[in-house]
């Protein structure tokens, strides 16, 4: 499973999403958010209340498209499951996996078990997406994705036109187009800025590092090559492998950085 860490080395490489919100971003896991696209089971109507508040009758399954739209590449693999501080509410989200090479935003299912209707602001978290690398790239992707909203017309819940367009919006199922208005964002770039492991402080101490050590291994070469003691040679000889294995080591943290990997 990723960490925050590996989830920011990836974002805009192997991991998309968008809208971007980096305070949705927590130790192991990304909360999702509701939108105002909700559908009572029970009732096949939209829940939402004159305010724009989703409403969860007692003991009724609301399926809530999420604010963001999710893009997975081939070596990662996700799993939707519940907030924890909604169990005491009687509130949990049925959970499901999110296939590699996904593309869209998220159709959450949220049950009420208990007596009293729950009230669901926009812009709510509502569900916990975790991401896992796979050990290999999978071949296959699943032509069933967009949210799988119309998984609902086998409940009997038809979605409008209006809100098929909102679910099917470029900037949420094309991979490429999500990518750049996810970058594009104000939120992300903000987020890169203070976060992004090319600004960070490691990242000035590798740079610093690999600076220092490029010099100490040309003065170290040089000196190999005008020592004529055999004794010598071999210490510096020694002295300049341990420091290129060091180097090797930065670079390649570096370049697994840059891949997302």
């Amino acid at each position: 499973m990723l960490s925050n860490v590996d989830i920011k080395r990836a974002l805009g490489k192997r991991i998309g999403i968008y809208p971007f919100n980096g305070e949705n971003l927590e130790g192991s896991s990304i909360y999702l958010t509701a939108s105002d696209l909700a559908w009572s089971i029970n009732s096949k109507k939209k829940a939402i209340d004159s305010e724009g508040c989703i409403i969860i009758e007692p003991h009724d399954t609301v399926a809530i498209i999420t604010v963001e739209s999710v893009c997975l590449g081939s070596n990662y693999a996700g799993y939707c499951i519940s907030r924890v501080s909604s169990g005491p509410h009687g509130l949990g989200a049925i959970s499901y996996p999110v296939k590699p090479q996904w593309i869209g935003r998220l159709l959450i299912t949220l049950h009420n078990y208990s007596n009293d209707a729950y009230q669901i602001e926009k812009g709510e978290r509502i569900a916990v997406l975790t991401i896992h690398r796979l050990d290999n790239n999978s071949e296959n992707s699943d032509p069933k994705q967009n949210s799988r909203f119309e998984l609902l017309s086998e409940v009997g819940i038809q979605v409008n036109k209006e809100d098929i367009a909102n679910i099917n919006q470029k900037c949420y199922t094309i991979d490429k187009v999500l990518f750049d208005c996810m970058r594009t964002s104000d939120s992300y770039k903000k987020y890169m800025r203070i976060y992004s492991p090319f600004w960070n402080k490691k990242r000035i101490a590798q740079t610093v590092t690999i600076a220092i050590m490029l010099v100490i291994l040309i003065v170290l070469g040089i000196v190999i090559f005008n020592l004529h003691n055999e004794n010598g040679r071999t210490i510096v000889s020694a002295s300049f492998g341990t420091i290129l294995t060091y180097l090797l080591i930065i670079v390649k943290d570096i370049i697994q950085d840059i891949k997302g990997d």
